[in-house]
Order: structure tokens, then sequence, then C-alpha cells
């Protein structure tokens, strides 16, 4: 019995600049083990591509972290060739789409990415030798293929009408960042009672009362806020803020301009319960060009991770594997032996 293996993200992606790099989706050097072995000489042809047997090791370690198994069982083996398929799949379909559109991915996207994402040469080449590239020729190759690979991608979701609502772009656009006083019925260390509900409620209103006379907001928190660790969030962009505060903070801190301060806010998500005052330090958009370019950037990620996960494109995914399947040749007299084992 085979594995299937549904086209999707890898459980590892690369963001540089903005930039979904998928890690191990396409033929490249990849987080393996160069030193493990099949048999001398080429192991698998498909479409008249061969695949030696160095390639091959590289898949039959990751298909050893994958299956968490330390044998070269059928199941590993099965699992190594189709990831191998998978790649000459896909390697395929985006030179047949790149040759029939015209499109091209420039190296200067490549050098963009490399001068935005690191500061200096040496944390570059750190950052290679941790994922196991030689030189800087072999990572570029990488992501340019990774590259292709997003274009596609993201031509496949407007041929499937994928569309990313602007809301949810403008939500990784945005950048916000908010201070708050706290009030809570208890200390926070030592959960010893401090006041009643009401109590907590009175001495709130009491403060904003203070800063609503222009006392100093950033004084009063460090002064009364009894979360002083933690009295704010931010910079953080507004999808990240969402997923990271109460519902009742959200919806007061996302109701304010820069600058902007809340009337006394009952915290849903505190046990036991307290009350914010919260005020909105800064909030942020690209201008112009920028804003332009980050947009573009963002939709193309949604719009990748979108059609990843449609039903739709995942069946022809499948159906390209299968043809893969239908026109490989299993050179390696091993292999082929214990692959062919199988029910």
């Amino acid at each position: 019995m085979k594995i299937k293996f549904i086209f999707g993200y890898p459980r590892g992606i690369l963001v540089l600049g903005g930039v979904v790099m998928i890690l191990g989706i396409l033929i490249g050097p990849l987080l393996t083990d160069k030193k493990t072995v099949v048999d001398k000489g080429p192991v698998i042809k498909v479409y008249g591509q061969t695949i030696k047997n160095e390639d091959f090791a590289r898949y039959l370690h990751l298909a050893r972290q994958a299956t968490q198994s330390d044998e070269i069982s059928t199941q590993v083996l099965d699992y190594a060739v189709t990831l191998a398929l998978r790649d000459i799949a896909i390697e395929r379909e985006l030179n047949e789409f790149f040759a029939m559109t015209g499109m091209e991915v420039d190296s200067s996207e490549v050098d963009k990415i490399i001068r935005e994402r690191f500061a200096t040469k040496e944390q570059f080449e750190l950052f290679m030798n941790q994922l196991g590239y030689k030189n800087e020729e072999e990572f570029i190759e990488s992501v340019l293929k990774n590259r292709m690979w997003q274009k596609f991608l993201i031509n496949k979701a407007r041929e499937l009408n994928i569309t990313i609502p602007q809301i949810r772009v403008l939500e990784r656009l945005e950048q916000i960042t908010t201070r708050h006083i706290y009030i809570g019925t208890k200390d926070p260390i030592t959960n010893s009672p401090l006041r009643t509900e009401t109590e907590a409620l009175q001495l709130v209103n009491e403060l904003y009362q203070k800063v609503m006379a222009g006392e100093d907001f950033t004084r009063l928190v460090k002064e009364f806020s009894e979360d002083k660790g933690d009295s704010g969030y931010g910079p953080m962009t507004v999808e990240l803020f969402k997923m990271s505060v109460d519902q009742n903070y959200m919806n007061a801190a996302l109701a304010l301009e820069e600058g902007g301060i809340s009337k006394p806010v009952k915290a849903t998500g505190k046990n036991p319960p307290g009350y914010y005052i919260i005020r909105m330090e800064s909030r942020s958009i690209p201008e112009g060009d920028k804003y332009e370019e980050k947009y573009r950037e963002i939709e193309e990620e949604l719009l990748i991770w979108e059609v990843s996960e449609n039903p739709v494109f995942k069946e022809y995914m499948w159906e390209i594997l299968e043809e893969a399947r239908m026109n490989m040749e299993i050179l390696d007299p091993a292999i082929k032996a214990t692959y062919f084992q199988q029910g």
C-alpha cells in the first residue's frame, strides 16, 4: 500500500524579506545527511530524467525523518520515491508554465531578498551553512527555483479565482503599539486579594479621570498598572495583535487613532477580573511605492497559502504526481526488488 502524499506546504518554510520560500519542495540543497548512501549508479528514471544515488540519498534521509524510522523499510522507500517523483513532476510543470507564459525570475529578486534579510555578509554565510548550502551560487539557484514555484502558485490561484479580501492584507500591513494601565482584584504575584471588582472599577475610573485631566500616562502606568512587566503590546501587525489580546481589549484598541485613549475596558481574558485603560501609542502603514510593494508581497503570500489548501489544486497536484509515477522506471536492482514487494 503506497503512501498518499498530498501536495501542500511542506513542514518547513523560510520567509526572507516578505517572500515565502518553500524548503524541500524542489530539487536543491536540503537539510539532509549527505553521507546517506545507496548503491552506486542511477536509481530512478522519470520522463527521461535520471536521479542518481547521491540525490536519492537526500530523499531517503527526508523519508526517514518523516516516518521516524532508522531502517530503510518499504514505507521509507515509498516515501522517498514519492518525494523524488514530486520534485520531478513539479519541475516539469514549472518548465512548461514558464515556457508557455514567457515569465521570468530575475536573480535581482534574490539579491534584494539577501540585502533586506541580512545585515552583514557573515550573517548570510552563517545562514547558508546552517541550511547546508555549499556556496552562494547553490543558495541563489535554490531561491530562484522557489521563486518560480511561488509565481506558479500565484498564477494557479488566479486561475481558480482565489481572491484575498483587502482587510486581510491590511491586517498584515499595519503595525500598531499599545500601552495600558491594568487594575485587577488580586495581586498578580501572590494572588492575594487586593480589592473587590467594584473597588477595581472605582480605581480605574479615578485613573481615567487623571489621564483625561492631562496627567502623564507613562507615569501612571509605572505607578499603578498591575502587570508592569507586560503593560502593552507591539509593535506588531494587527493580525498578530488580534491573536494576542482578549476581545474587549482588541475592540477598544482598534477603535483608537494614534494617541487615543480608551475608557475603562473590562478584561475578558484575565482571571481574576480587572480593567484596562488603553492608549494607542502608534499606528503605521507604509506609504506611496512602499505601500504598493508591501501590499503586493502580502497578497501574494496569502494567495500561496490559500491555493495550497484548495481542493481543486490539491487534486491537480495529485494527478501530476500519479502521472509521474506511471512514467517511472526504477533502475537500482535492490530498490526495485524492495519497492515492488509492496501490495
